[in-house]
């Protein structure tokens, strides 16, 4: 695998649009909408280096609320907002990447008084032609399917996702993508007389495709190919995509532990694991698979790190002071340090080791403050400030 940095990334993250392109997203707090910052999005190319700002004359907000079901396409979807009487109308714009060109796509109208508060909005895009919306106000959610091409919008009725709502998509091979139904909770903050209130989160694989016909005739959720369903009392406060395996936790309300579960999204075995170091879903740091293995990273802000092996729940290592493993891509891990000087003086690093070992076994070091790494086909692009 090919590592490169890029250097002197001054934007908040980065996430890939397809094998060539990348979009770069910072906040502008000089421009606000109802206390909210502005975003900037940028594209990056990483063929020629360059990057460049999407739609400058347009103010942008709320940008981490627009979610992609695809993780390959030729296009971005953008919201800009603005105040009309009592109303906040978001605007909704397709950019193609191939000629730069932006088009309106749709507008919403939301309650100005209420916005933010007691009611919520995400857009989830299916594909550059449909869009899923869905509305919260006061824990109902509300969802419809508008699709650009027949300007037809589908209220969506099915009762499993309008009493649970989506929280979030994964993309994932095949045109498919992994939905998180219901919304985790905070395990921390819920007693356990009111674990019988929480029931109806799950993941589940649906293909996209399917998903966008079986909604635009509002036929059900039968597409949908479980993972995961929570049963009373638990909760899915994780998820996060490695490669093509999912990891997740599912967190037992009120007993202090939780299970890991690696999950194959092509070949469908599940992998599950106790992690009983973890007493609160906050000491969930950072949870990756090496050669098969999972292994788990606590301790929380500047506090010195364990790495946990959880098929043996023994530590394999303690990360020097000020350490920490921020992403791990089969056998090499991504890590941030702090390194001082002759005069004492701190430093960023950050360094490229094969796991497991940490600080021998070492592929790249670079000085600067870790910022995001991405995986694109063969290359391992990290981007620091």
């Amino acid at each position: 695998m090919n590592i490169k940095v890029v250097n002197n990334f001054k934007n908040d993250r980065c996430e890939a649009i397809n094998e060539r392109y990348f979009l770069a997203i910072s906040k502008d707090e000089s421009v606000t909408f109802k206390g909210i910052a502005s975003d900037k999005i940028y594209i990056l190319d990483s063929e020629t280096s360059t990057e460049k700002e999407v739609a400058p004359d347009r103010v942008k907000f709320f940008i981490d609320d627009v979610i992609y079901a695809s993780g390959s396409r030729d296009y971005i979807i953008f919201p800009t907002a603005e105040m009309k009487e009592d109303k906040i109308v978001i605007k909704y714009y397709l950019y193609r990447l191939e000629d730069e060109s932006e088009g309106f796509l749709y507008e919403i109208s939301l309650d100005a008084e209420s916005f933010g508060f007691t009611e919520k909005l995400k857009v989830f895009v299916l594909d550059e032609f449909n869009l899923l919306i869905q509305k919260e106000k006061d824990s109902k959610f509300e969802l419809s399917l508008y699709s650009a091409d027949s300007g037809l919008i589908t209220q969506i009725d099915t009762p499993y996702l309008v009493d649970n709502g989506i929280y979030n998509l994964y993309p994932i091979s095949g045109n498919r993508c992994v939905v998180h139904i219901g919304k985790p909770v905070l395990a921390e903050t819920i007693m356990p007389e009111d674990k019988k209130a929480l029931t109806g989160e799950c993941i589940g694989i649906v293909p996209v495709n399917q998903m966008i016909s079986e909604f635009s005739i509002n036929m059900g959720n039968k597409f949908i190919q479980m993972i995961e369903e929570c049963r009373e009392g638990t909760t899915i406060p994780y998820v996060r995509l490695d490669g093509h395996r999912l990891v997740y936790a599912l967190h037992y309300i009120g007993d202090n532990k939780e299970d890991i579960i690696i999950f194959d999204t092509e070949t469908g075995a599940k992998t599950i694991r106790l992690n009983s170091k973890a007493i609160n879903v906050t000491d969930l740091q950072t949870t990756f698979v090496s050669d098969g293995t999972p292994y788990l990273v606590v301790g929380a802000g500047k506090k010195t790190k364990k790495i946990i092996n959880l098929n043996t729940q023994k530590t394999t290592q303690i990360l020097e002071s000020g350490d920490d493993v921020v992403f791990v891509y089969e056998d090499m891990a991504v890590v941030s340090r702090e390194k001082k000087n002759l005069f004492g003086q701190t430093s960023d690093y950050v360094e490229v080791y094969i796991f497991p070992d940490i600080y021998e076994n070492q592929v790249m070091s670079k000085k600067g403050k870790y910022i995001d790494c991405i995986v694109n086909d063969e290359d391992m692009i990290i981007f620091t400030d």
